[in-house]
């Protein structure tokens, strides 16, 4: 399988990469990408499959692929334009914004999750929505081709534009669900991780956001700041390990995310009032 590289389309700094009008009249190689795709399918129709989900698609659809998703063409003659996004587009433009969750839903594919709605990678514009995507599109691929100076600059407030109209149909379509599961995405992933080296700006990195940002937000969802809320996942995983198992209690603490005993030993007493030795005695008796 062929994986595009972000060397292969971006040059030095850039974030946004748009390609010709292409057409395809042939079922082209199933490959992969490290960068975002969005397709805009301006004529004709066809299939493409992503993820060996198919869809039909039609003058006014849009694809969006993620970096790690598999797709290709799979039938039909369209002419179709595509633009190539890394991560820190959507980053940079979009992580403060109250409104673009339903986007954002579209990046926290994982091939190893099996209820992702691949229904969400094709979005269809109508009416005077399709005529005004499509003129954005246009608008881009003249930029393109003109290259004058600074046109990077107005290519990427047009694809902001796009995205924004994109967050609308999303949005219609899917309601206010998206919230939710971007939360129970983190707080899930949280749990998992907790145990090894995370941090404010690793979690800040996966979820595209700022990390300001992610730490007024994640106290929102829990109620702790991020670090309070490692070290009570910590002291709770701790506590199961010292009443349900008969671990040295080095091997717990190592197994909870410490390197040093004595700062585990500190922070088991400041949670629980007792030292771990003395916590285990005392549920052993009850």
């Amino acid at each position: 399988m062929n994986i595009y590289r972000n060397n292969d389309y971006f040059e030095d700094g850039q974030l946004l990469y748009l390609s010709p009008i292409l057409s395809s009249t042939h079922r082209e190689n199933t490959h992969m990408h490290e960068f975002m795709e969005v397709v805009y399918i301006y004529s004709g129709s066809g299939e493409h499959s992503i993820d060996g989900q198919v869809f039909r698609v039609s003058r006014g659809d849009l694809l969006f692929i993620n970096l790690g998703q598999t797709h290709t063409i799979l039938s039909g003659k369209m002419q179709y334009i595509n633009c190539l996004l890394r991560p820190e587009f959507i980053s940079r433009e979009w992580n403060q914004s109250d409104d673009w969750t339903a986007f954002f839903s579209l990046s926290l594919f994982d091939s190893n999750d099996q209820d992702f709605d691949h229904k969400r990678c094709a979005i269809q514009f109508h009416g005077e929505e399709r005529l005004e995507v499509q003129s954005l599109f246009a608008f881009m691929e003249r930029e393109r081709e003109n290259a004058k100076p600074n046109y990077h600059h107005i290519l990427s407030s047009y694809m902001q534009i796009i995205l924004g109209k994109m967050l609308r149909v999303l949005k219609k379509e899917q309601g206010c669900t998206e919230n939710q599961k971007l939360n129970w995405e983190i707080i899930n992933y949280v749990n998992k991780n907790c145990y090894g080296t995370l941090s404010l700006t690793k979690l800040a990195e996966k979820y595209f956001y700022n990390p300001t940002y992610l730490s007024t937000k994640f106290k929102e969802i829990s109620g702790k700041n991020l670090s309070a809320y490692i070290r009570e996942q910590r002291m709770k995983e701790a506590e199961r390990l010292l009443v349900d198992t008969s671990l040295p209690i080095e091997t717990i603490y190592t197994a909870v995310g410490y390197a040093e005993k004595g700062h585990f030993y500190s922070t088991f007493k400041k949670y629980t009032g007792m030292t771990p030795l003395q916590f285990r005695k005392l549920k052993q008796r009850t």
